[in-house]
């Protein structure tokens, strides 16, 4: 991982694990969370397959050929399905169908928890599932974090950012950001960051 990176400790954790059984894993939350983040930084070193269901023209009849490309040193390949919110019904079953194979390891990224569609797998399959609590900052990422601005703050004043931003790791960086430009932490600060917020996931 690139030493910048701060890792939320449980996800990555889960991450390894499913590595090593070789585990599909569905990483869901918020917007702002760091799951596709989480994934790029887990797998920088690695080759793997990246499709996001967000982008127009993704085919997954493209997949085999990538794979069988990528796939000249490891067995078994990651590869992953990002914005599953956004995937077309008539595409579920391709999804099944990958996660019966056995050359590649799954990741599936979500905003939303496992779908009726994919429970019956989730529970057959054994799913390693890492959902928001795992991927938000603790007081201890959050202060990593604010180091990598040259920030310091407090114990009770990183437990309130914790708090207020509900460990949200964009909605940190966006305060740490802030106070760089010399905005102070208050009510006022609040009022902003959630507007900017909100314009973000507008777009």
């Amino acid at each position: 991982m690139d030493k910048a990176y701060i890792q939320p400790t449980a996800a990555v954790k889960k991450l390894k694990t499913a590595r090593s059984f070789s585990h599909t894993i569905y990483i869901y939350g918020a917007t702002g969370y760091g799951k596709t983040e989480l994934v790029k930084q887990y797998l920088m070193n690695r080759r793997y397959v990246h499709i996001s269901c967000a982008d127009e023209g993704w085919d997954f009849s493209e997949l085999p050929r990538a794979i069988e490309k990528k796939n000249a040193r490891t067995s078994k390949v990651p590869v992953v399905i990002d914005d599953l919110q956004f995937l077309d019904d008539d595409k579920r079953q391709k999804v099944k169908e990958l996660i019966e194979r056995d050359d590649i390891w799954l990741i599936l990224v979500s905003r939303s928890p496992v779908p009726p569609w994919l429970r019956p797998d989730c529970v057959r399959c054994g799913f390693m599932v890492i959902d928001e609590k795992d991927l938000r900052m603790g007081v201890s990422e959050t202060s990593k974090l604010m180091e990598t601005f040259r920030i310091q703050l407090n114990q009770e004043q990183l437990r309130q950012m914790v708090t207020e931003s509900e460990g949200n790791a964009r909605v940190i960086v966006t305060v740490a950001k802030m106070m760089l430009r010399g905005v102070q932490l208050g009510s006022e600060m609040q009022k902003e960051v959630s507007e900017l917020f909100s314009n973000y996931i507008d777009r």
